[in-house]
């Protein structure tokens, strides 16, 4: 791992890189929050250890940016300090903490919590990884429902999404709509549409929609650019 390790005091600093080295990761230090946020967008650490007090800006202000940074990523943050109250610890999680470490850090214990929020965010990788499988499956998914596989033509069951859709679009502006389902490609498939207020549109032997108002004619516009009916457009204006 990639470990940032921030604090004021180069003695401390140079303790934790021997600790954090001697478990097999890389070390970038830095003396306050300000330098801190600087080498946390450049180099990206998988992995924060920062003191409370410093100079210039403190953890907790140096820790809230970086969380505020991140969008929808996850580093962990480790807060060290030589105060034990309890309000430090409160103090520490609200500024975005995920852990905090009272100094000096025994090396057991400083590995044990490294290993934990290593594997915790191994595991977190492949939720997010699976999560956007998921999408792009269900995704295929939703066009494989309204589109032949094979033609990548629509189906029925976009045929009759969009023809409900632009028929309440007409029926909100009052006009008088009538349907055929002699479109492309779905001829011989044929039944009756159920109309918003029940009962069924009826069936008139055209080649899309007849239409009766200016509302009616931008529906049977936007079918025919579909690509659900042939035939002239009409006017959709």
């Amino acid at each position: 791992m990639k470990i940032l390790v921030v604090d004021d005091s180069r003695t401390i600093r140079a303790g934790m890189a021997n600790l954090i080295g001697r478990m097999g990761h890389t070390v970038i230090e830095a003396e306050n929050g300000e330098e801190a946020l600087r080498l946390f967008a450049e180099e990206q650490p998988e992995l924060v250890l920062i003191d409370v007090m410093m100079p210039v800006m403190d953890g907790y202000e140096a820790a809230k940016r970086m969380r505020q940074s991140q969008g929808d990523d996850w580093v962990p943050i480790i807060f060290l300090s030589s105060m034990e109250a309890d309000q430090d610890l409160d103090r520490a999680i609200d500024a975005g903490g995920d852990d905090y470490l009272v100094k000096p850090v025994s090396f057991v214990v400083l590995n044990a919590k490294i290993r934990a929020l290593h594997r915790t965010e191994s595991v977190r990788r492949k939720l997010v990884e699976a999560s956007g499988t998921l999408v792009t499956l269900n995704k295929e998914l939703e066009n494989l429902s309204r589109h032949d596989g094979l033609t990548e033509l629509a189906n029925r069951r976009y045929l009759d999404e969009s023809l409900l859709t632009e028929v309440r679009r007409a029926a909100r502006a009052r006009a008088t709509v009538f349907h055929s389902l002699r479109c492309r490609p779905f001829q011989g498939l044929q039944r009756p549409l159920r109309a918003p207020g029940g009962g069924h549109l009826p069936q008139a032997g055209c080649d899309g929609l007849a239409v009766g108002s200016a509302a009616s004619r931008r529906s049977r516009g936007a079918l025919w650019r579909r690509g659900i009916c042939h035939g002239p457009a009409g006017d959709p204006a």
